[in-house]
């Protein structure tokens, strides 16, 4: 039993990589409005093209069956081994590079922007389609800048008021996308919208994403359970889901899962961790947008200068974009948040269960 521990735990960490990949064709809410309503997607809800003027040259996200499949044949031989010697070192250096390599398309440049004209395609409905009653999707890479997508958002939500004739949209952003839809706020005010839905958002962060970023990264029981809540919410079978996690949390099946993950993160070690890991989630300026505000000036910290201090890469564009972020828009979330609701026809606010604790802890 002892010897299979670390395979469960690959797999679990694999899975809870991957889960985000499951939720993308979960479907929005539908409205009855009287101005047309737009759906923004969260994280890792929309597919990425390596080529966004080629279609047929395949995707880079979610990545694809032959890749997974390589990486897991080519881990599995460094696993028996593992099982044998308990030799994480060099387990580490022999599968990381093969995760690294499995997602490496997807990775955005050292400067934060787009490589090899990677993205979505997707384009605006025909005008002719647009009505009062229209209920829409804005579709958007989701690993770029949260500033150039909310000056997308606002190009698009022009486009609809003018195809419609109306003078108001209904939005509704789900997880990482009440972080665009708040970042729309804050830049472009809030006076075509006339009602914002924020479903199970994470305008305010989450913990895995700080922890990752400081170098701390530890699983429990009960913040996972929260995250698997939101990553299902709106799916098809999301009360099965919820049903059989309580039961897992319930049990203390997920506590022991997360026991065995939290070994093997400290038997690998988190120098190795931050080596292989930091680099693929690092350039997403969506993930530094959802870093917890407690946590921003230590992630700062442990990624540039402990992670990327002595690669010889040049991050400054990365930093830019970071900083401008952490300028203009995370001070102000709770202030935009305050202004949507005083301004709005309706505002309805959920965030991630582990997140409104926190909040509402602060509150009081």
């Amino acid at each position: 039993m002892k010897k299979i521990k670390p395979l469960i735990s690959l797999i679990l960490s694999m899975v809870l990589a991957l889960l985000p990949i499951l939720y993308v064709n979960a479907g929005e809410t539908q409205y009855d409005v009287d101005c047309p309503y737009i759906y923004i997607h969260g994280f890792m809800g929309s597919d990425i093209y390596k080529d966004v003027n080629n279609p047929s040259g395949g995707l880079v996200w979610p990545p694809q069956g032959e890749k997974i499949k390589d990486a897991v044949f080519k881990a599995l031989p460094y696993l028996g081994e593992l099982l044998i010697t308990r030799n994480y070192d060099k387990f580490a250096d022999k599968v990381f590079p093969l995760v690294t390599d499995m997602f490496y398309d997807s990775y955005l440049g050292y400067d934060g922007n787009v490589r090899d004209n990677s993205g979505v395609i997707w384009s605006y409905p025909a005008a002719e389609s647009i009505n009062s009653k229209s209920q829409l999707k804005f579709v958007y890479d989701w690993r770029i800048d949260p500033i150039e997508v909310a000056a997308q958002l606002n190009d698009y939500i022009d486009y609809v008021l003018e195809c419609s004739g109306s003078d108001y949209i209904v939005a509704e952003a789900h997880s990482y996308g009440g972080v665009i839809l708040t970042t729309y706020a804050k830049l472009y005010g809030t006076s075509k919208i006339k009602s914002w839905l924020y479903n199970s958002t994470a305008v305010f962060g989450e913990d895995y994403t700080g922890d990752l970023f400081t170098g701390g990264l530890e699983f429990d029981a009960e913040s996972l359970t929260s995250y698997l809540d939101g990553v299902f919410d709106f799916n098809e079978n999301e009360k099965l889901f919820d049903f059989l996690f309580k039961v897992l949390y319930k049990t203390g099946i997920t506590a022991s899962l997360c026991r065995l993950v939290n070994h093997m993160v400290d038997k690998i070690g988190l120098n190795k961790i931050g080596t292989y890991i930091i680099p693929m989630f690092g350039g997403w300026l969506s993930i530094w947008s959802m870093v917890p505000d407690d946590k921003i000036d230590d992630s700062y910290d442990y990624i540039f200068n402990t992670v990327y201090k002595d690669d010889g890469i040049d991050h400054s564009g990365l930093r830019a974009k970071v900083d401008d972020y952490n300028t203009r828009i995370r001070p102000y979330k709770a202030q935009t948040l305050n202004e949507i609701n005083e301004n709005a026809n309706l505002c309805e606010i959920r965030l991630q269960r582990n997140v409104y604790d926190k909040v509402m802890a602060k509150r009081s």
